[in-house]
């Protein structure tokens, strides 16, 4: 019997999946180590198992052409992470990250992917209607970010040491506290740490939106 919408049980096995994945990707780069070609390689082959396993479990469960809509947009969006790949090495280019740090900000800004993606799909599509011109305008602004991560390619491994003269740092001091400097693989640090950094290194420029 087809259904409309899929039955609770499969929507709470795709949830357990995701959160499986996710835990075993945590748990897989918990240290601050640089992944070398040939890990990062096994690690895509392992994802794309698991995509598989649950492409086959929709097969038997719901037919073969559910099972083929699935691999269609599979496929479709494996072709279109070609795109976010080359958004995220111009990300990491600007920002200076580590390299041993990326996957750990890879992983999080997908968390929050998950999230702001259908936000800025919803915007990104409203933009279009606004007329084809805008297609030029995000080209110019893709071309842009080539430029400049091709550009600063070659000291692309140099990490900045202070971030306050940083374009981004400029534009959310005034409404966040952030510090202008990376501490570990830390996201939030409390004021001790903040002040032991700023001890250890008097120079730095730290503007706190509160003074």
């Amino acid at each position: 019997m087809q259904h409309l919408g899929f039955p609770l049980y499969t929507i709470i096995i795709f949830i357990l999946f995701v959160v499986a994945a996710l835990f075993v990707d945590l748990v897989g780069h918990k240290n601050d180590k640089i992944m070398s070609l040939k890990s990062a390689s096994l690690w895509s082959i392992f994802w794309v198992l698991v995509s598989v396993v649950f492409g086959v479990f929709l097969y038997y469960e719901h037919g073969g052409e559910m099972a083929k809509l699935f691999f269609a947009g599979y496929i479709l969006e494996k072709s279109l992470s070609v795109d976010n790949l080359f958004v995220i090495m111009a990300i990491f280019t600007w920002f200076k990250i580590p390299q041993n740090y990326r996957h750990k900000v890879l992983y999080f800004g997908i968390l929050g992917a998950i999230v702001f993606r259908l936000i800025f799909v919803a915007i990104g599509s409203g933009l279009f209607m606004l007329g084809s011109w805008m297609q030029i305008i995000f080209g110019l602004v893709v071309l842009y970010s080539a430029i400049l991560m091709l550009k600063n390619n070659d000291s692309d491994d140099d990490e900045i040491e202070d971030y306050s003269n940083h374009l981004a740092y400029k534009l959310v001091y005034k409404y966040f506290s952030v510090f202008p400097k990376i501490v570990g693989h830390s996201f939030f640090i409390n004021e001790n740490t903040a002040q032991s950094e700023l001890n250890k290194n008097p120079n730095l420029n730290f503007l706190d939106k509160k003074t």
